[in-house]
């Protein structure tokens, strides 16, 4: 990633796909199941592993269905497809995703995945990472991102601010910030579900779509879990589904059981709560006679 970055020039944000499809000589079209033209175009060139995929075109939704697939890279035709159908905001990181699939060498044999048998669930979550890991580097331009982030203050304003710099989502942001921006400083961020929207069926079992640590909160407090921050999120916001939902000091145990101050705020983009937690002090221990 950092080649194409330097062959781009070292680019100021925000990161143009664009620019990096021209580059390295990538076409992309959006696709949709339901396109009987799209499914006769793309099956014979869907492999995996040398080995053609199915069949029949009338299959392939079935398969995308089943994969939960949101976008494709073909190596053979040098195509990323993009399913039309997901939300936009959600295009760019999807298109980064197949570009770092494209140019990390090994990907290509294993494109769309292997048969089971061949390739085991630790590998596709291996490739998956180094996907993700690739195209964070780009959108995020490598360590720039890290740099002019730890000149922001902690809270959700910068991580908006930065999203709107680096034209990137808010939730993406918000991984990027608790992960890198501040290291010495222990944060976490969680993306969940609107519990109080009826027409939301919510998992109360795994309450939290995302537990983002930094390394310092990782390394003190590796017990707190996603129903302690769900807990703690439940416990100060109000019902709403956009803006500022509340803000709190909350209390939070580190590995020796010592009581920590953490200011927790948490916004709503109408779709999740998005939620970051930053380190304030410890609380001094109340000594009774």
């Amino acid at each position: 990633m950092k080649r194409i970055l330097r062959d781009l020039g070292n680019p100021e944000p925000p990161f143009k796909i664009e620019d990096a499809l021209y580059l390295l000589e990538l076409d992309r079209k959006y696709y949709s199941c339901a396109d009987e033209g799209f499914r006769q175009e793309v099956i014979h060139r869907i492999k995996v592993a040398g080995k053609q995929l199915i069949s029949r075109p009338s299959l392939l939704g079935e398969v995308i269905s089943k994969a939960d697939l949101k976008a494709l890279w073909l190596p053979d035709s040098k195509q990323i497809l993009i399913d039309q159908n997901m939300p936009p905001l959600k295009h760019r990181w999807a298109e980064v995703h197949e570009i770092a699939h494209s140019v990390i060498p090994w990907h290509k044999q294993f494109c769309l995945g292997d048969p089971a048998q061949t390739l085991s669930s630790s590998c596709r979550i291996q490739i998956e990472n180094e996907a993700n890991y690739g195209g964070g580097n780009l959108v995020f331009l490598g360590e720039r991102f890290k740099l002019e982030a730890a000149d922001y203050s902690c809270n959700l304003e910068s991580v908006k601010t930065l999203a709107n710099i680096y034209g990137n989502t808010i939730t993406s942001t918000l991984y990027r910030f608790v992960e890198q921006a501040h290291d010495h400083l222990p944060m976490f961020g969680v993306v969940c579900d609107h519990w109080f929207d009826s027409n939301i069926v919510f998992n109360a079992q795994n309450p939290c779509e995302h537990l983002i640590f930094s390394e310092s909160f990782r390394n003190r407090f590796s017990n707190f879990d996603q129903h302690q921050a769900f807990d703690l999120i439940r416990g100060y916001c109000s019902q709403r589904k956009g803006g500022l939902l509340g803000e709190v000091e909350a209390t939070v145990l580190d590995d020796n059981g010592e009581a920590h101050y953490f200011r927790m705020e948490s916004f709503s983009n109408s779709y999740k709560i998005l939620t970051l937690a930053v380190y304030m002090n410890p609380i001094a221990p109340q000594i009774c006679l």
